[in-house]
């Protein structure tokens, strides 16, 4: 029976602190998408895409030059044809325009967040609209001979596809499954280190079990991330590859709170260390008293 105590307490012991660390990833997760830090950052990725600039680019040169036409500008006539477009195109590849594109995303934080948690949300790609009339018409004043003389133009908002309609599908789920992590996983973890309690032989030490394994555990996540990956890891967790986790760990840990998550885990892993430590010399201390 003493065995068997035992071995339900440490089960009980390492299942919660695998919650607790498990809390904690989802807990840094989640935060990174509401506070619109991995809007900006996945955007920022999704800008070092060829693919990605290249139409954005095309989509800037024709609504400028439809734009003229409709003014009676012609460039053509002039010989500048060839030289605004490929002035406007380029444009994607300034530091003014990725300057810009951050700047605006400041009225956009909340929006990943908002889609991702939208039920109503019909199947999609996630995208964000930008503004570039102000950057084109600053290019086309920079054209020689008659760049002060053409009018400005208004080319509306240009939307960046971010992410796929069936990545970001999956990654709704992720998300939501991370969302269902935060908030019970910490309480479920807290509910098994009670029930080892419980059971246990030896209760002066089951806290500094619990913060040990917390610890451990914190130290492997660490590990696993650093030099794993996210992308990895997701694809090891049932379902991860079909069940979202795998575009929630890519694009919103690997992409964008991966720094936070590995430096939180690193915290946690010493503090709760420490915390074993001090708690296995009070529960030695508490076993000599009673002699």
């Amino acid at each position: 029976m003493r065995a068997l105590r035992t071995m339900l307490s440490a089960i009980a012991i390492v299942a919660g602190a695998t919650l607790v660390v498990l809390w904690l990833v989802s807990w840094v997760g989640v935060k990174a998408v509401e506070d619109g830090a991995a809007t900006e950052r996945i955007v920022v990725v999704a800008l070092k895409n060829p693919a990605v600039t290249d139409r954005i680019g095309t989509e800037m040169k024709d609504r400028a030059f439809a734009e003229l036409a409709d003014q009676g500008v012609d460039l053509e006539v002039w010989g500048l044809g060839d030289a605004a477009a490929d002035s406007i195109t380029s444009l994607v590849e300034t530091e003014a325009f990725r300057d810009s594109v951050v700047e605006q995303l400041e009225s956009a934080r909340g929006q990943l967040h908002d889609e991702l948690t939208d039920s109503h949300r019909a199947p999609a790609p996630f995208e964000v609209a930008i503004n570039t009339s102000d950057l084109v018409n600053d290019r086309i004043d920079e054209i020689a001979v008659v760049g002060g003389r053409v009018p400005d133009v208004s080319v509306g908002a240009v939307r960046i596809e971010v992410v796929s309609a069936d990545t970001f599908e999956k990654a709704r789920t992720g998300y939501d499954r991370m969302e269902f992590a935060k908030r019970y996983f910490l309480w479920a973890g807290l509910a098994l280190i009670v029930l080892g309690m419980l059971v246990s032989t030896r209760r002066r030490f089951v806290i500094a079990k619990f913060l040990a394994a917390v610890g451990v555990f914190s130290l492997v996540a660490y590990a696993a991330l650093v030099v794993i990956g996210p992308e990895r890891i997701a694809g090891l967790i049932p379902g991860g590859g079909d069940g979202g986790w795998s575009e929630v760990f890519s694009d919103v840990i690997a992409e964008s709170a991966l720094p936070i998550v590995t430096g939180k885990l690193l915290l946690a892993a010493w503090i709760a260390l420490a915390g074993a430590a001090v708690a296995a010399l009070l529960g030695y201390l508490m076993g000599r008293s009673r002699r």
